[in-house]
Formats: structure tokens, sequence, C-alpha cells
């Protein structure tokens, strides 16, 4: 049985976070292929997905669940796995999200280890989505001061205090001044993370994430093809207009890293005659999870009108169907 595992870290409180992620009809928003998420009953969920072209239904069982710290599940029918997400408190305001599933081997071993790989992306745009959402939200309600914590509202109340006794009274119209000032950035930022969605969902496309694994600030993203050839994994990316100087290659951690830069558009561009452009231009990066045991001494690349294509050595049959250990006698 195939294990993937997942993880990022969410500027949120952990109350907060947890509470977000048992809210099962806003998993459309961030999984992908998910249409609809119906919690039946305390311990039951029924899911609506599109996978490879295909209407899925199917039902999953909470197998454990503990406020603010996990979350257990497994499926009944449909794809058969399980899995749980652990939830951990690294700052005051900051929550660590642990992902972990178990694929069920209904497939082939050697069609497994792709299947693996294709999951395990999912997974991790999903999570960089899920971050997205909740950082957005509570930028949104901090305003208000919602989502604030005790601490925060302490010193907000002091503040207040001091202000009040320095000047003798406080003007009334001053809290929604400032209100008035910080809510359009706000909403500008949602409206900005809200444009990205649409465009990844309905483009299949998506813009350079500015949070986790699949992006980096200020870079776009490259899109890629992954496909299984014998024993062998190739990554096809999408680098037009790049010079292979300009493309940097790296196995790190068990990740392929792609990172370098399109040089930017010539100056006619920014005339007044000049259109319309959306291209991506500058600097790019992808972070790509590699199945258990690639061989990075012996991977190649090449790169031909436009596409990189690197080539990576799976391991054996038997390293990728792992090892069973019997408990023995004392």
């Amino acid at each position: 049985m195939a294990r993937i595992q997942q993880s990022i870290d969410v500027n949120v409180p952990l109350r907060l976070t947890f509470k977000q992620w048992m809210q099962f009809g806003d998993y459309p928003r961030f999984m992908e292929g998910v249409q609809e998420v119906r919690q039946l009953d305390n311990a039951h969920v029924h899911w609506r997905a599109k996978r490879d072209g295909r209407e899925l239904e199917w039902d999953s069982e909470i197998t454990d669940q503990i406020p603010d710290q996990l979350i257990a599940w497994r499926d009944l029918t449909g794809p058969c796995n399980h899995g749980s997400i652990k939830f951990q408190a690294i700052k005051e305001n900051a929550t660590r999200v642990d992902l972990m599933m178990e694929l069920a081997s209904q497939q082939p071993s050697a069609s497994l280890n792709a299947k693996e790989l294709e999951i395990s992306l999912r997974l991790e745009q999903d999570l960089i989505r899920f971050k997205k959402m909740l950082e957005t939200q509570s930028q949104v309600t901090d305003v208000s001061g919602a989502w604030r914590s005790e601490t925060q509202q302490l010193k907000a109340t002091a503040s207040a205090e001091n202000l009040k006794a320095s000047s003798g009274s406080s003007p009334a119209w001053l809290p929604n001044m400032l209100q008035g000032w910080e809510e359009p950035m706000v909403m500008m930022r949602k409206m900005s993370d809200e444009m990205d969605q649409l465009f990844e969902r309905f483009l299949g496309r998506p813009m350079a994430f500015r949070f986790g694994q699949g992006g980096a600030a200020g870079k776009w993203m490259p899109t890629i093809d992954i496909a299984q050839r014998g024993n062998q994994l190739v990554i096809c990316a999408d680098l037009p207009g790049v010079r292979k100087e300009d493309v940097k290659i790296e196995i790190r951690q068990g990740k392929l890293i792609l990172e370098g830069e399109r040089s930017s558009p010539p100056m006619e561009r920014a005339l007044p005659s000049f259109r319309r452009s959306e291209r991506n231009y500058g600097s790019f990066y992808r972070m790509i999870p590699l199945p258990e045991g690639v061989e990075a001494e012996q991977a190649n690349a090449s790169m031909q009108e436009g596409v990189l294509e690197i080539m990576l050595q799976l391991p054996p049959q038997e390293i990728r169907q792992g090892k069973r250990i019997e408990i023995g006698p004392h």
C-alpha cells in the first residue's frame, strides 16, 4: 500500500485552522476536481468529484477526531483510501497541517507509482489553495477583530485606553475612518486571490503560487506533464522563449526543483500601441515531489523547441513495493 505525505504551514491560529478544515462544504473551493462534499451525519461524508474525465461518488467514514489535533477517515466505497490530517500549533498565530494518505493497491504495481505521484501533486496543490483561502479570510475578518487572539485584543484595548487618557476622549469617527482605509486594501488582496483560483479552475494553468512548495514569491510557475515509460519517469516542462543556459535543475531532499528566468519582453511592448500581454516573464520556479528511491545520479535532461524533458530512473520493482517485516518471538 502506497503512502503519501504532505505538509504546509498556515499563518492562522490552530483553533481556526481546524475549524475551517471541518467545513466539508468548502472543500470544492480548494480541492481539485471535487464538486460537492455533504456531511450525512457526525461520522459519514458523501463525496462527488470528477477524476480523469469521470464522475465519481463515494462515502467516507470519520474514524477518529480530536478537536484541534486530528481527524482520520477511511473510504467506504469508491477509491477505498484512508488517511489522517494532524494539526499542530507552531506559533501563536501559525499552524502546521500534516496530511497522510494511504492508497488502496487495486491497480497493477507498475501503474501505482505514477498514480502515487499524480495524487501527491494534487494534494500538494490542495494544501496550497487551502492556505491561500484561509489566510485571505483571516486578513478580511481580522480588520473587524473577529479573528484576533485574546492577546491582540488586550493590546488593542490597552492602546485605546492610553489614547483616551492622553487626549481626554477619543473621537467617535476615528475607528470608522481607519476601517474604511484598511478594508479596500484587504478586499483587493481577496479579489486577487479569487482571480488566481478562477485561472486554475477554468484555464487549467495556475498563475504563480505565492505560498508553499508549488511556487515562490514573485515567480511564475511553468506547466508540466509527468509520464512513466517503462522503468523511467519523464517530466516535461513548457519553457518557450527560455534558453537552456537560463534553466537550473536540482534534485534535493526527494524533490525536483526547476528554476530560471525568461527575459523581459522587448521595449516596444511598453509603447502605447501595444495592446495585450498574457505571457509570464522574469524568474520562474517549480518544485515537484519525486517517488521514493529515484536515482538522482542517473537523471538526464534535454531541451528542444521550448520543451524541457527530464528523465529519471525509477527504483527496481521490489524496492518500490517495500519489504514486510514480521514480528518475531522474544
